[in-house]
């Protein structure tokens, strides 16, 4: 933010005598004694004039300065505290947060599970019935938003990252889940399924690297998860290393 600086004012009564000086000279150069002494006279006096409005100028300036800068604190003051009680009450529903994206991605991990019961030579044909696609929490995007607007520059990148592949990921298991169920007989194939296992997977991996943040017991921030994150994830969300060996491999590599 620019503050006003008292330098033109300065410079503008530095001209004013400088003028008044001039003219001084000039006239006493042209005068006889009597108007020399009454001119100097009328000189100094505006000398004086000129160098008290230069000080009253200066110190008007000097105090506007002075509120500008107490009003622009304040200003920031208020707008940190504020940034401050949005983000705690964020980071205190986080857990909440993080818990609802988990059990949707296992609950999708399910539903996959169940087209991955149904696989006849690496493909799924659509005769079979399959559960409906789990719906989001929308409040689980919201939250997570609030995170990345008024947290840290570190735990904001990680939690846009998050949002990212969660709008990425959840479209792509919708767009298997329409094709599946289009008209007519037709197959899935495994691998595209056992893709979007892993995508669930990996957004359940994010939101429990997070966890321990969002519970204030740490301030560090997570990064991205490692295989060994995303082989846990799978464990976790029921796709067991024993039964789908072919599953973690991929994670693994």
């Amino acid at each position: 933010m620019k503050i006003i600086t008292d330098r033109p004012a300065i410079a503008a009564a530095s001209a004013v005598v400088l003028l008044f000086f001039l003219l001084l000279v000039l006239i006493w150069l042209h005068s006889n004694a009597v108007q020399e002494w009454q001119i100097l006279i009328a000189g100094m006096i505006a000398l004086v004039a000129a160098f008290a409005g230069g000080a009253y100028i200066t110190e008007q300036i000097r105090a506007l300065n002075s509120q500008v800068n107490r009003q622009f604190e304040a200003s920031q003051s208020f707008e940190n505290e504020r940034r401050q009680r949005k983000f705690a009450a964020a980071r205190a529903v986080l857990p909440l947060t993080l818990s609802n994206l988990c059990e949707y991605s296992a609950r999708c991990g399910a539903a996959l599970k169940t087209m991955l019961g149904h696989q006849l030579d690496e493909k799924i044909p659509n005769e079979i019935e399959i559960p409906d696609l789990p719906t989001l929490p929308k409040d689980v995007i919201d939250e997570l938003r609030n995170v990345v607007e008024f947290g840290d520059e570190k735990i904001s990148k990680v939690a846009a990252t998050l949002i990212g592949e969660i709008h990425y990921k959840t479209s792509r298991l919708k767009k298997l889940w329409q094709e599946y169920r289009a008209p007519g007989y037709h197959v899935t194939p495994v691998a595209n399924v056992e893709s979007q296992v892993l995508n669930m997977a990996s957004i359940y991996a994010r939101g429990i690297a997070l966890f321990d943040y969002a519970r204030g017991e740490t301030e560090d921030v997570p990064g991205d998860p490692s295989q060994h994150d995303v082989a846990a994830a799978l464990n976790q969300i029921g796709f067991l290393e024993d039964e789908y060996q072919r599953v973690h491999n991929t994670a693994s590599n």
